[in-house]
């Protein structure tokens, strides 16, 4: 601060004491003046200190962690609503929408031994479409609220995911779920099963990889969740949270939502020699 000048732009009149505007003149901190008082000094003239108010004193440090904390807590609960509505959608599309569907199949069957000649290919046409709206249906429930980590548990919906992202985008995924221990909290669950869906997701839309790799294993107390591809990586010194054509903004989401549970994500990555993201938790057991 010794090297920033300010400008004087009052002055105390000696006789009646009252504020005068003059002309601005340069004046230069001094650094020297005690904690909690501000020396100015004009250049070539003696210091005047004044003392400043503790209220005064800067909280840059203090604010920043606590708006960092706040924006933390409003992500974790924004991801939380979305992912209460993403269920309340998911469950109507299969309660309803889904089931409809089911039995518009089973009457159209009936149907068909009833009907012969030109009709009978429409009539198998339309079977075969709602067939095929039938599976879409089943595609956009599971992405938008899998059930299969409450049907299957934690590493058959592992498994589950690794197959299911294989077949909906054509990306071979191999995965090695024997080091994941028993009883991990549902939050730890859903958190780390939410990540992988996304990462995985990212590697199919954004990598350019042919295969991708998801493993575990635990040290310290932790648990590490790695997905590994051989895509076309990028700079990591370039690379932001909020850019779309990387998938960082889901990124951004995963990140905020591990630190809630004390956890972190570690990346590596670089052009031409694909990336590895690492989710980092503690043991946290039921």
């Amino acid at each position: 601060m010794a090297n920033n000048y300010r400008s004087s732009i009052v002055r105390i009149s000696s006789r009646n004491r009252s504020l005068k505007t003059v002309h601005p003149i340069p004046i230069l901190a001094d650094s020297s003046a005690p904690s909690g008082q501000v020396s100015l000094r004009p250049r070539g003239k003696s210091s005047l200190r004044f003392q400043v108010p503790q209220s005064w004193a800067p909280h840059h440090d203090e604010n920043r962690d606590e708006n960092e904390r706040a924006l933390r807590i409003l992500v974790a609960e924004l991801a939380r609503a979305r992912e209460q509505e993403r269920q309340r959608i998911a469950n109507d599309l299969h309660d309803r929408i889904a089931q409809n569907l089911a039995l518009a199949v089973m009457k159209l069957a009936m149907l068909e031994k009833s009907i012969a000649g030109e009709h009978l290919p429409m009539v198998e046409e339309i079977h075969q479409l709602i067939n095929e709206v039938i599976d879409e249906t089943r595609s956009l429930v599971c992405d938008l609220y899998p059930h299969v980590l409450r049907d299957l548990g934690f590493a058959g919906a592992v498994e589950w995911l690794v197959q299911h992202t294989a077949e909906r985008y054509g990306l071979p995924c191999v995965v090695d779920i024997n080091s994941v221990p028993e009883g991990l909290t549902q939050d730890i669950q859903e958190t780390l099963f939410q990540a992988l869906r996304e990462l995985l997701i990212n590697v199919a839309k954004h990598a350019e990889a042919t295969k991708a790799l998801v493993f575990f294993h635990c040290e310290e107390g932790r648990l590490l969740a790695e997905v590994v591809d051989d895509g076309k990586g990028f700079d990591q010194e370039r690379f932001t949270f909020r850019d779309p054509k990387t998938g960082g903004f889901g990124l951004f989401n995963i990140r905020e939502r591990l630190a809630l549970l004390n956890g972190n994500l570690h990346i590596e990555s670089a052009p031409g020699k694909g990336t590895k993201v690492a989710i980092i938790l503690p043991m946290g057991l039921d």
